[in-house]
């Protein structure tokens, strides 16, 4: 399969309920953001592939104003970008289940699809 519409795929993939990220054909590198050409060899094939969800905490931050309708009623809320090692490294961004007293950068977290309004997203859990 083609990246081919890469941006929407992501979205489509976690609608489904399934975390995939794009992987090179050719070489078999990890690719997100989603791209058209392998930054290594070159490529314009990639594969959309579950991702292992064992991941840690790269980054956090409380939130106080909701940026999307959905989480106004959830303020404040914890925003995380996680690292996902079985899949290259590559960092998604998601919501965090636990208070922000709770959590710090190297955190064990597994990514899984939470549900929201007129889609999903990314939800990160400690394991």
């Amino acid at each position: 399969m083609s990246a081919g519409g890469a941006g929407g795929r992501f979205w489509d993939y976690l609608a489904a309920g399934s975390i995939r990220v794009p992987r090179c054909d050719g070489c078999g590198r990890w690719t997100w953001p989603a791209q058209y050409r392998c930054g290594d060899c070159g490529s314009f094939d990639f594969s959309w592939t579950d991702v292992d969800p064992a991941g840690e905490v790269f980054a956090w931050t409380r939130t106080h104003h909701a940026f999307d309708r959905s989480l106004a009623d959830s303020v404040p809320y914890t925003v995380v970008v996680g690292t996902l090692p079985g899949s290259g490294n590559v960092r998604l961004i998601g919501l965090l289940d636990l208070e922000a007293g709770d959590v710090e950068i190297g955190t064990p977290v597994r990514a899984a699809v939470g549900a929201a309004d007129g889609g999903a997203r990314v939800l990160w859990k400690r394991p």
